[in-house]
């Protein structure tokens, strides 16, 4: 059964709440006069010109001896005081104003704001009451003013925030938006500030953790660069530098068909021809290269991805040890996106190649990483084979550690990598290998900044991220044509009407983004994520 609320009161969060003055000093009814200088004195404390000057403060202490048994008077010389930061005055100001007036609430909540202020949280929890619950100061009220509410639950929040309980911060910010949106404001914007500055201490501790590992990668070979065109063993290999994916499917069935070793002889002539031509094909991509003319890499992995070509296994190799600017150029975003399913397709039944290959110097954070990919993928495809790839990031821990002082081999976003792997995978066996790193601070992860940090992770089970494989290569170039970016946009292009209706000009006149080798890429899942966190774009923007 409801109880009947008194006039002016009203439910919320099982609080009685009323805006009648009565309610917010013991139930003290003052005359005119006193509540004409408690307006006035609130008004000249919100004012930034009259806050601190000092005739308010001989107008206060006057109200005071005039008034004694009105606590708003000391009240708001304790925050006169506050404001000026003469902290000495304050406390003794408040103290005596909680002798005089121990029902009175702003008393607690001036040293809890004290406390607060001078970052020592237990005491500002204890002036909060431990629950940190209103009633709980007063628990022989029924009825407070909304002032006591707000001001109570404001700090409250903003103790929350500062001891990392975003969640409690969230709901006290949500209680104070239905009754004070300039308070919930606050709140949502301290919350924000805080997001923002551990944003900020992270990716300071990763820089500096990064800058001192210095891990040095290799570039593009050099000294191999030609204009010569390669000479293939079949003629029909050409078609794969004169059509992108949306290639007719006669076609590419007929480039399947050819003798196979062949074949993938020509395949590796493809890559080899990516790496020797580089600069030429950079070079004619500045004057408007068509993106026909592009894909001929995509064309030739996809294509040893179907015939599980492990006879063209080191030329793949060798074009993913070419560094960051010839990969970006040639294989944009499908380097995180797509490749592992070629190497999975190709190396999933022996991973020793594959192991070799990650222990290699030098090598693009990203093309290394594909490797991470793969394996979490076996031991998520092959449940049976969850030990062998235990033993291949304990192995990888233990190689990494005995070349940690070597630049060209600690990676330190590679490491990442395999802490995240091993996360998600749930190898406890592993932590004390993975303490190690963190001991000599060999670890640069934008989430964990200490082992403990890492540990506890274990506890929220990460789930493991596993997406589908290549299946069959005309599954998979029918995907890209339908789902990728620049084709998708080239779609719906061609679908506007011939005279279409009248529209605003759009804020933006810049022309449609492309995907062209060497151009603008969208962001892949593995990629970082571009609002700079330092985090994989699919465990930190992705879906948001």
């Amino acid at each position: 059964m409801k109880k009947n609320l008194p006039p002016h009161a009203f439910l919320h969060h099982g609080y009685i709440l009323t805006d009648e003055g009565t309610e917010a000093d013991s139930n003290e009814q003052y005359i005119e006069a006193v509540g004409d200088k408690l307006e006035y004195f609130l008004l000249s404390l919100k004012n930034k010109k009259t806050a601190t000057d000092k005739k308010l403060y001989e107008e206060l202490v006057l109200a005071i001896l005039s008034y004694p048994h009105v606590p708003q008077f000391k009240q708001f010389l304790s925050t006169w005081h506050f404001q000026r930061k003469n902290f000495d005055q304050f406390l003794k100001t408040t103290q005596e104003m909680i002798a005089a007036h121990p029902a009175y609430l702003f008393g607690s909540l001036n040293m809890a704001s004290y406390y607060l202020e001078q970052e020592d949280y237990e005491k500002t929890r204890a002036a909060l009451g431990e629950k940190l619950e209103l009633r709980e100061l007063a628990p022989q009220r029924e009825i407070f003013h909304v002032t006591e509410f707000v001001s109570y639950y404001r700090l409250a929040g903003h103790y929350y925030i500062e001891t990392d309980n975003i969640d409690k911060a969230i709901e006290v910010q949500e209680m104070l938006a239905e009754i004070d949106e300039d308070r919930a404001r606050e709140i949502s914007m301290a919350i924000l500030k805080k997001g923002m500055d551990r944003m900020t201490a992270k990716m300071e501790f990763r820089k500096e953790r990064t800058d001192s590992l210095a891990y040095q990668a290799r570039g593009y070979n050099t000294e191999i660069q030609t204009e010569s065109p390669p000479v293939f063993i079949h003629e029909e290999i050409r078609d794969l530098y004169t059509n992108d994916l949306s290639i007719p499917r006669e076609r590419l069935t007929h480039i399947l068909k050819l003798e196979r070793d062949s074949l993938i002889k020509d395949l590796s002539e493809i890559l080899k021809d990516a790496v020797r031509r580089f600069e030429y094909y950079e070079e004619k991509s500045n004057d408007g290269w068509k993106r026909e003319e592009g894909e001929f890499v995509l064309h030739a992995l996809a294509i040893m991805a179907e015939l599980k070509a492990r006879e063209g296994l080191e030329s793949i190799f060798d074009l993913l040890r070419q560094g960051d600017e010839l990969l970006d150029f040639f294989l944009s975003d499908f380097l995180t996106e797509d490749l592992w399913k070629v190497l999975y397709a190709i190396t999933a039944d022996d991973l020793e190649p594959v192991v070799d290959f990650v222990k290699e110097p030098g090598l693009y954070t990203y093309a290394r990483g594909c490797a991470i990919t793969v394996f979490t993928h076996v031991a998520y495809y092959q449940p049976d084979r969850k030990e062998e790839v235990a033993t291949i990031f304990g192995h990888l821990l233990t190689f990494f550690w005995e070349n940690r002082r070597d630049k060209s081999l600690l990676d330190p976003d590679f490491l990442d990598s395999i802490l995240y792997a091993i996360l998600e995978m749930g190898n406890h066996d592993l932590l004390p290998q993975v303490k190690s790193f963190f001991e000599e601070e060999l670890v640069s992860s934008f989430d964990f900044s200490s082992f403990e940090s890492y540990q506890e992770a274990f506890e929220e089970k990460y789930p493991p991220f596993s997406y589908p494989l290549f299946g069959d290569i005309f599954s998979f170039y029918d995907k890209a044509v339908n789902t990728w970016a620049y084709y998708t946009e080239d779609k719906a292009e061609n679908q506007r009407p011939a005279s279409p209706p009248t529209l605003p000009k759009p804020l933006s006149m810049s022309p449609p983004k492309t995907h062209l080798p060497g151009q603008v890429k969208k962001v892949g899942r593995n990629s970082p994520c571009p609002c700079g966190s330092g985090k994989k774009y699919k465990k930190c923007c992705l879906g948001k």
